[in-house]
């Protein structure tokens, strides 16, 4: 009775997968996306893969909040809504980031 009790619970998780890609539509690979609940403001986080691919296996139903973050792009934030045994795909697509150029001069004192 214990094991259907345990298989049973495992049926109430969920997944959230997905890809994150650049304007052109190519993967970002080593881009970072955090799992945030809404409720818990619990937080997991996920590296892509090379092909761009994220999966966070067995969170609990309740609403998301998922961030991508990588150098050289905007932060890309998105919510979502996991029922019971859902699987969600989420693909979000990152904007390139602005570019700062810094420019340092050094200036010698005369004396």
């Amino acid at each position: 009775m214990a094991l259907c009790s345990l298989c049973s619970a495992q049926f109430d998780l969920g997944s959230i997968a997905g890809a994150v890609r650049d304007p052109s539509g190519l993967a970002v690979a080593g881009a970072t996306v955090e799992l945030r609940s809404q409720t818990t403001n619990a937080v997991r986080q996920a590296k892509m893969s090379e092909a761009g691919r994220f999966d966070f296996l067995s969170p609990r139903p309740d609403t998301y909040t998922l961030t991508a973050l990588h150098e050289g792009f905007r932060e890309k934030t998105q919510a979502s809504t996991l029922a019971v045994g859902q699987r969600t795909e989420l693909d979000m697509a990152m904007d390139i980031g602005s570019v700062n150029i810094v420019s340092v001069s050094e200036r010698l004192a005369r004396c």
